[in-house]
C-alpha cells in the first residue's frame, strides 16, 4: 500500500472475506513494537494479534477503509470478561482492543475516526463509558488517547508477562 493522500476514510463491520487483510493489516501495524519484546515474547504477543481476528467474543470488528482499502481496524468487546483472560479486571462497559492502522495510513485521523465509532457505538448501548488498555512503550497512541480525551483508570490496570498494561477510560456524555 503506498502512502495515501487524499482520504475518504469510511468506517464499518468487518466482512467475512476480510478477516485475512486484517489480520496482516494488525501484524503490519504492530510490527513496529517488536524490537521492545524478548524473542519467545514477541511470537506470542504475535499469535495473539493473528488469532484476535477470530475471537468470537468481539462484538463489533470495525474496518476504516480509504479508496477501497483497508487502512484501518479496531475490536470492541462488551465487558473486560470477553476481551481478556483477567480475573483481576472489573469492567462491564464497551473495550476497544487492537486498534490499528496502516504504517502508511498513519497521521490521516484513520484512528480518530475508529474511535469515534467507538464512541458512538458506546452511546448507542447507553453505556457510560469506554476503555482500552495499552502501554508505555505505545507513545504515540498513548498521546493520542490523552489528546482525545480519554483518562487513566488506575484501579484497572494490570501485568501481563512481565509488562505493565495501564487502563485508560472516556466517559460518553449521553
Amino acid at each position: 500500500m503506498s502512502k495515501v493522500f487524499e482520504t475518504s476514510i469510511a468506517v464499518r463491520e468487518i466482512e467475512e472475506e476480510e478477516r485475512e487483510l486484517v489480520r496482516q493489516l494488525i501484524i503490519e501495524s504492530y510490527r513496529q513494537y517488536e524490537h521492545f519484546f524478548e524473542k519467545d515474547r514477541w511470537e506470542n504477543y504475535l499469535a495473539e494479534l493473528k488469532a484476535s481476528v477470530d475471537n468470537e467474543k468481539i462484538d463489533k470488528l470495525l474496518i476504516a477503509t480509504n479508496r477501497g482499502n483497508i487502512v484501518g481496524t479496531m475490536q470492541i468487546f462488551l465487558s473486560s470478561d470477553d476481551a481478556y483472560d483477567v480475573p483481576d479486571i472489573q469492567i462491564n462497559e464497551p473495550i476497544i482492543r487492537f486498534l490499528a492502522v496502516h504504517p502508511n495510513g498513519r497521521g490521516l485521523g484513520i484512528a480518530r475516526k475508529l474511535i469515534d465509532a467507538g464512541i458512538a457505538y458506546t452511546k448507542a448501548r447507553k453505556a457510560s463509558a469506554i476503555y482500552l488498555h495499552t502501554t508505555d512503550v505505545m507513545e504515540k497512541a498513548v498521546s493520542l488517547y490523552e489528546k482525545y480525551g480519554f483518562v487513566r483508570e488506575e484501579t484497572q490496570d494490570y501485568v501481563k508477562s512481565g509488562t505493565f498494561i495501564k487502563c485508560y477510560k472516556f466517559t460518553v456524555k449521553n
